[in-house]
């Protein structure tokens, strides 16, 4: 029981000593309840109610007490975590700013690292779609394209690591644009070359048609001349008719040979005219025979070309030659120097 008064009078005295002692807050609580569970009460005075009122007015109050201590506690407390939260603060800021100062150099040389391998990859990339050369392109175009990628510098010093890759899409772009050009070229002269053989053709049969007009003309002009001259024939003949009346038996025979030897005129220039006719009409056949083979021999060739340019890009693509290699094994296979393989055209 002493200790349990003991306990009580030191918490009444400092209420603080149980905040951060739980065994003397163990012993307080457990000297409160053993002094409430010992404790008389007599209701049935008033002295007694008020004894009990003022026990239970004292626990309350030494509750008021404790927690006071304990707010104060909590007070100081935070007062000290406000000023390790302080140092904590600077020590943060000042350590970034000191972390940050050491690698700023290594920062900037990844950001240089990185602009320049970006700027490594856009010459690759312009390099690449150069090589490509589109339907619409021509050999200027091409050529134009060359002159600009011969320009592009591959230097090992700036790409570096790249350098390789890079030089390899220079070379593989000068390589496709070299024999695009070749390949334009040709093309642009066959199509010249078919539209003067063409010119040629309209030329001829211009003139063609010129000659048949001035045989017309010639024939109509002969035809006319025939008939005034047997329009003078007849003339002359009713003339002779008219003036030698006893001559008419011989005049008629004359006249019937004049007129059998017209006759025969006349067939032989309808014969050779017929001649003419058949001829040019065989002239013209072999005209049309001769373009008509010349345009499937330019059609074959470009099915031919068409063919291996595709066999070719599948040999890229599914067996990794280069364009150069790949049309050289496509233009082998056609000319049969690979034994046993064939392109189907």
């Amino acid at each position: 029981m002493d200790a349990q008064v003991n306990i009580i009078e030191m918490v009444n005295a400092d209420p603080a000593i149980v905040i951060n002692d739980p065994e003397k807050l163990e012993q307080y609580l457990q000297a409160l309840k053993t002094e409430a569970e010992s404790s008389v009460i007599d209701l049935s005075t008033d002295h007694g109610r008020k004894a009990v009122a003022s026990a239970a007015h004292k626990v309350t109050r030494q509750k008021t007490a404790i927690d006071a201590a304990g707010k104060e506690a909590n007070e100081t407390a935070r007062a000290e975590i406000n000023k390790v939260d302080a140092v904590r603060r600077r020590v943060r800021e000042e350590l970034d700013t000191i972390r940050d100062q050491i690698r700023r150099p290594l920062s900037q040389w990844e950001e240089q690292e990185a602009a320049r391998v970006e700027w490594c990859k856009n010459i690759i990339l312009d390099l690449s779609e150069a090589a490509v050369v589109l339907e619409t392109d021509d050999a200027q175009s091409v050529a134009e394209r060359l002159r600009h990628v011969e320009l592009i510098a591959v230097n090992q010093g700036e790409l570096q690591e790249l350098f390789e890759k890079a030089k390899q899409a220079k070379e593989t772009a000068i390589s496709v644009l070299n024999a695009s050009i070749a390949r334009l070229q040709q093309e642009e002269k066959d199509r010249a070359e078919l539209a003067e053989l063409r010119a040629q053709q309209a030329e001829q049969q211009r003139r063609e048609q010129e000659r048949e007009a001035q045989e017309v003309a010639l024939k109509a002009e002969q035809d006319r001349e025939l008939r005034e001259a047997e329009a003078a024939e007849r003339a002359a003949e009713q003339a002779r008719v008219d003036a030698e009346q006893k001559a008419k038996a011989e005049i008629a025979v004359k006249e019937a040979d004049h007129q059998a030897e017209l006759e025969r005129i006349r067939q032989e220039q309808i014969k050779a005219e017929q001649d003419r006719a058949e001829q040019a009409r065989r002239e013209q056949a072999e005209r049309d025979k001769a373009e008509a083979e010349e345009l499937r021999r330019q059609a074959n060739q470009k099915h031919r070309k068409t063919v291996m340019a595709k066999a070719s890009k599948a040999l890229q693509s599914e067996c990794g030659l280069d364009a150069e290699k790949a049309f050289e094994v496509v233009t082998a296979i056609s000319v049969g120097r690979i034994a046993n393989i064939q392109i189907q055209f």
